[in-house]
Order: C-alpha cells, then structure tokens, then sequence
C-alpha cells in the first residue's frame, strides 16, 4: 500500500450524490480556524513557505524580521517583481495578521525585496458544504492523495475499488465547476490510477491554483485537493 504524504491539507468528502458543489463562505459555518505562519529571516530574502493553500476563515500570521513586510500586489506586478500595492492586505515591517482573506489567489511580496524576488503566494478555497469524513467507503472503495502533490504540469490520482462498479474521474476547479473528466465506465476491483495532465476538457492548459478531483462509484463520492503551481 502506497505511504501518502501530502504537502497541503488534504479534503475527502463522502456525498450519495453525482455531482460537486462547493458552497460559498458566507453559507457555511466552521467549527475551527487554523492559524498559518510565514516566516522570513533578517539574512534571507525569502518567505517560507513561500507558497501556502488555506480555507476561508482562516488566519495568516506573518513572523518577519525587521527588514521585511508583506504587501499584497497584482498578478502582473507579481510577476515582473514589482512592489505597487493593488490595495489589498498590508502587514507592516516586523510581521502581523494579514486581514481576513477572500477566496482565490493573493500574491504578495516585501516592498524593499521585490525585485530580488522576495514574494510569494497564498492560495484560498471556499469550505465544502459538508465535513470531512474518513478516507475510505467501507467495502466499496478508498481514494488516495494524488502525487505529486503540488504538481507540474501532472499529476497522478490512484484509488482502490473493493469491488467492481461503474467508476467516474473528474476534476473541478475552486468554484466548483467541473473542467475535465479523465475517466468514465466500469471497472473491475483492484488498484487503478489515472494522470491528470492539467489540461480541460478542451485540451486548455489550467491556471495555478486549487482544484478538486473527484470518484464516483455507484453515486458515492469522495473528493480531495489538489495543488497546481507553475
């Protein structure tokens, strides 16, 4: 059996339904809140991790030396290292709370470090409407983590069915729309895998960010979170 590690946390979801739904952050009361740090050195010009994935709701604590801050800037500022504020989170020199975070991509860099390349990213998905549940559906099927986990630009999904059953593949993105089907038919009991290429149905390439690969087995469904990082 296959030892799996996972670089984010990971979500399994078991739904008697056919289809993906993530529900908007408004709509979902959380039990629990996870606080994230970052952390950046007086003698590095890095932030570690300098890539995060979280929930809504949660927190992200900045620890940084006096040298450093944390600005929220634009994709394209991101990019070309640039250090122009796009008038989100700012967490002053010495490090802080960034204010509570939307969902999608928030890109950030230290002003004084940017064009070094001081920056990084921290990646929000809504709540699923239902709770985590175990990772397996006793005597029907049990779906592991996918590896690797980030990836680029594929990745590989693998699952167990104890018995045979018409099996469904698919990846949805953090809205919950579905993008892509990687399989559709029966299949016999035993270990299966399927590589996820990171493309669409149209055979598009898919931006960084969340996403979600589901199996379905009979109408029973368990889902977990996939990282993709260009």
């Amino acid at each position: 059996m296959r030892i799996l590690q996972s670089l984010l946390l990971s979500a399994v979801c078991v739904i008697p339904a056919t289809f993906f739904s993530v529900s908007q952050p408004s709509s979902v009361s959380r039990t629990s809140q996870t606080t994230w740090t970052i952390t950046a050195t007086i003698n590095a010009l890095v932030f570690v991790p300098d890539s995060i994935s979280i929930t809504f709701g949660d927190s992200v604590n900045f620890s940084l030396a006096s040298p450093h801050d944390a600005v929220e800037v634009s994709e394209a500022t991101w990019q070309v290292n640039g250090n122009t504020s796009n008038g989100g989170f700012q967490v002053p020199f010495g490090g802080g709370l960034a204010a509570q975070l939307g969902v999608g991509v928030h890109y950030y860099v230290c002003t004084p470090h940017a064009a070094s390349g001081m920056k990084g990213r921290i990646f929000v998905t809504a709540p699923t409407s239902v709770r985590d549940e175990p990772r397996s559906i006793p005597g029907v099927f049990q779906l592991f983590q996918n590896y690797p986990n980030p990836f680029n630009p594929s990745t590989v999904i693998e699952y167990l069915l104890l018995s045979p059953g018409n099996v469904t593949v698919a990846i949805y993105n953090s809205l919950g729309k579905r993008v892509r089907v990687l399989y559709s038919g029966d299949l016999p009991s035993g270990t299966h895998s399927h590589r996820w290429d990171s493309k669409d149905d149209q055979g598009s390439l898919m931006a960084t960010g969340i996403y979600f690969y589901q199996v379905n087995v009979g109408g029973l469904v368990q889902t977990r979170k996939a990282l993709l990082l260009k």
